[in-house]
């Protein structure tokens, strides 16, 4: 009492003992009603306060809008005169120089704060606590333990706006209610240098759920706008993580992010059933680089995704086609290392399969992929590089492509495809080179043939997947393609086909090759022992060959084939037939012209030449059973005008060959047919130079029983007009000391050399130069070569005086054989045939 009789008395400081104070900074000044702050006026008027010092008081303050502050057992020392002035939260934040209580709750908006044994330096805006935990609504739910927080920032309406420094021993956090895809948000808030250890994370979502434990977290910077949120330097160690729902499960057994944003992930598993489809996936090692703050916003973006020996096993049945809204998926850089890949198709027809196992060195570089799934799911991606062994696919049907211990390694370039309306794939891309090694397709036609690509390289190919279709569209939109080193094989049940290094050039349409082989895959005993009827055993091979131009867009788009010139060089060529096996009754086999019209597209070519071309025949007879061979060496041939369409009264098929028969005898062939002549007209000029006759025995002992003892041929010159059933003409042959020796069992015996007496009496022994006359039915059931080699052989049997001169039939009544007139043989000209150059050396290039 004899205080408040001084009319002023200084106080520095007064201290209020467990104070009870309520109080509404909003409404304060507006009411008549004697609060805390105006007894504390009043006071400090009285006594000139400095400070005032609250112990173990009980605080409620009402801020501006819904936040308010509650504190329990505090202690609070204030500045008085900044407190009295007070007309904002902020105002009294700055009167508070010091503050700590055992229970305190803080209420901002929809955010929710409780701490316990917390303490608050006001100098300092620097707060911790042993306890806090937050809550914001149903989305946010935060228990931290041994929090300190350096420095706290906030508004005149003590909204917090910052916290810098923020960090924690222990924590849990959970995040709830977040739709799939969805956005985090928080209040306008930043955050500074953060950092927490231990802390478990848990995040609800619609579909499942999502456990870890963060051994250590740090960020920067965080800033939200309320809308979004900006993250700068985020880095933790995640363990232990598992997200889950009804159809999948996720794990992960460590992440480690960087402060460089650099994810390096072990222990990646994932499983998803759904129905009959499964998915499983295992990753030893990821390497990720996220773009956080994309995913914050429900943007699933990473600059980089490095998988490092993945497992992956699929087996779906069938796509979704009621999918959701689609989800989308970004990733700058994806590189997929050492894949083991096992994929299954299920689907009506049956299942295809997908397997690639890959070695050590394969790997796809994928650069800006974007895939959007949902009923019209797409896929793009800039440009892609890849090494790939070891892998297999096996359609529906059973057809099979496999890499078997070979590499495919290329690059590719803006790939696009999307789902249409009809659930089929649109696609689009570029080829820039891709090269191949060992690589295998089976299952290939009725007879399950296998294409193995030894090594093969492709450059410049624009494809889409309608240029599969529109072919012309195709080899127009690729002028620059090239193939090249394009070696490998055929092979089905019977025969086996062999190529090396074959080049194509679109843009001087011209195909190159170094070499060819064709075998059959039994050998000759097996091939003639499963023959029901005669057939030729034949193998076939080649040096190079050249054509162009190639108009493979004319092909394309009226399938005619043209290919300007065909070189072949150093052919070889064997065929073997064995006589014992019946013949094939009805069979009529074509002459050259008619052979051209079984090729099944329209072909022309301008010019064919072979050069230096073996030629090997051999014939099992059937009456002597012995094998007679035959051979043409330094084959040299040009064929002209082959063509199987659009034929003119004129248009004729022109061969003319050079050789050397049974590799002793120079020899030409000119051979001119009619394509028009129904009767397969032709005329037929043969030359032989000088040569020793004993040559022709390997055909001659197993044909005819007989061999030449002596023999020279001077020349010979043979003019025949021909056509499908029979050949006429005329031989003149220049020879001298023929002598022939009949072959028996006996060969010293009295009848043996009495045959051999007699043939040699028959045969003339030498020829001047008088001619006789070529007459020929043809076998139709046999080849084009061998009418031609009948020909030749009964003309020269017919001057030797083995078979007696035949008459040409009449040309008026009934001809005593088949008969044409030569005007039939040849179509309106009567000239078809050309008029036959001199003999030259064999040696010659044919024009």
């Amino acid at each position: 009492m004899i205080l408040f009789l001084i009319k002023k008395l200084r106080a520095e400081q007064v201290t209020l003992i467990r104070p009870d104070i309520q109080y509404d900074i909003a409404n304060a000044r507006k009411s008549n009603r004697r609060d805390i702050f105006d007894i504390l006026s009043g006071l400090s008027k009285a006594l000139q306060l400095q400070r005032m010092h609250i112990v173990q008081g009980e605080i409620n303050l009402k801020l501006p809008g819904t936040s308010s502050i509650k504190l329990s057992d505090a202690t609070v020392l204030l500045e008085t005169k900044q407190l009295l002035q007070a007309t904002s939260a902020r105002d009294l934040r700055d009167a508070i120089q010091y503050m700590d209580f055992t229970k305190g709750n803080f209420k901002m908006q929809d955010l929710n704060i409780d701490l316990h044994n917390a303490q608050f330096i006001g100098i300092q805006n620097k707060a911790s606590a042993d306890y806090v935990e937050v809550k914001r609504a149903d989305q946010l739910q935060l228990k931290a333990s041994n929090v300190v927080a350096p420095m706290l920032v906030f508004d005149k309406y003590m909204h917090l706006r910052a916290i810098h420094g923020l960090n924690w021993d222990t924590a849990e956090l959970e995040l709830k209610a977040l739709k799939s895809g969805g956005k985090l948000s928080m209040p306008d808030l930043e955050l500074t240098s953060l950092r927490g250890r231990s802390t478990r994370l848990g995040i609800t979502q619609e579909e499942g759920t999502i456990n870890g434990w963060l051994r250590n977290f740090r960020i920067t910077r965080l800033e939200s706008d309320g809308e979004n949120i900006n993250l700068e330097g985020i880095g933790f160690n995640l363990q232990q993580l598992i997200a889950l729902n009804k159809k999948s499960l996720l794990k992960i057994e460590n992440w480690e992010e960087s402060e460089n944003n650099i994810s390096d992930i072990k222990g990646l598993q994932f499983r998803s059933n759904s129905g009959s489809d499964s998915t499983e996936i295992t990753v030893p090692q990821v390497t990720a680089k996220f773009i956080w703050n994309e995913w914050l916003r429900g943007q699933q973006q990473l600059d980089l995704l490095n998988l490092h020996q993945p497992v992956i096993r699929i087996q779906q049945t069938s796509i979704d086609e009621n999918a959701a809204a689609p989800d989308s998926f970004f990733v700058k850089q994806l590189q997929v290392t050492q894949p083991d890949i096992h994929i299954i198709q299920k689907g009506a027809e049956g299942n295809s399969r997908f397997e690639w196992k890959a070695q050590r060195g394969d790997s796809i570089l994928v650069n800006n992929l974007v895939y959007v799934s949902g009923k019209m799911s797409s896929v793009s991606l800039d440009d892609m590089r890849f090494n790939l062994q070891g892998m297999e696919h096996q359609s529906s049907k059973g057809k099979k492509f496999h890499t078997g211990e070979g590499v495919l390694y290329g690059e590719l370039s803006k790939i696009a495809a999307r789902r249409n309306d009809l659930g089929n794939w649109d696609w689009k891309g570029t080829v820039q080179n891709i090269r191949a090694r060992n690589f295998a397709l089976d299952s290939l036609g009725k007879r399950n043939g296998k294409l193995w690509l030894q090594s093969a390289s492709i450059h410049n190919l624009i494809l889409h997947s309608g240029s599969l279709i529109a072919l012309p569209e195709l080899v127009k939109q690729n002028p620059n393609l090239r193939i090249s080193q394009l070696t490998g094989s055929y092979t089905n049940a019977y025969n086996q086909f062999y190529w090396h290094n074959v080049g194509y050039n679109n843009n001087s349409k011209t195909l190159v090759l170094d070499s060819f082989r064709y075998t059959p895959v039994e050998d000759r005993e097996a091939f003639t022992k499963r023959q029901q009827f005669q057939a030729d055993y034949i193998k076939a091979s080649t040096g190079s060959i050249s054509m162009g131009p190639i108009e493979l867009e004319t092909f394309a788009r009226d399938t005619v084939l043209s290919i300007g010139k065909l070189l072949i060089e150093n052919g070889y060529f064997d065929d073997y037939r064995d006589k014992r096996v019946a013949r094939e009754p009805g069979v009529v086999r074509a002459l050259p012209g008619n052979l051209l019209r079984k090729i099944p597209f329209r072909f022309r070519s301008d010019t064919i030449r072979v050069l230096n071309t073996t030629i090997h025949y051999e014939e099992m007879d059937e009456k002597t059973n012995k094998a007679g061979k035959i051979e043409v060496t330094e084959l040299n041939g040009r064929i002209a005008g082959a063509r199987n369409f659009d034929h003119s009264p004129t248009d004729s098929l022109d061969i003319f060959a050079t050789g050397r028969l049974a590799s002793e005898i120079p020899t030409l062939l000119s051979v001119k047919e009619s394509y028009t002549d129904s009767a397969g007209g032709f005329r037929m000029h043969v030359e032989m130079e000088k040569g020793d006759l004993t040559v022709l025995n390997p055909i001659l002992v197993a044909l005819a029983n007989a061999e030449l003892k002596s023999g020279n041929l001077d020349s010979l010159r043979m003019d025949v007009i021909g056509q499908e059933s029979f050949a006429y003409g005329n031989m003149k042959v220049y020879y001298d000391d023929l002598k022939v020796r009949v072959i028996r069992e006996k060969p010293r015996s009295l009848g043996t050399r009495l045959i051999n007496f007699f043939a040699n009496t028959i045969i003339k022994n030498q020829n001047k130069g008088k001619g006789n006359t070529v007459y020929v039915e043809r076998l139709r059931d046999r080849s084009a070569i061998n009418y031609l080699v009948k020909i030749t052989l009964s003309g020269v049997m017919t001057n030797v005086g083995i078979k007696s001169r035949p008459k040409r039939p009449a040309k008026t009544g009934k001809p005593s054989k088949p008969w044409s007139a030569d005007r039939s043989l040849t179509g309106s000209n009567p000239d078809i045939c050309h008029r036959i150059r001199p003999f030259r050396s064999p040696a010659r290039t044919p024009n």
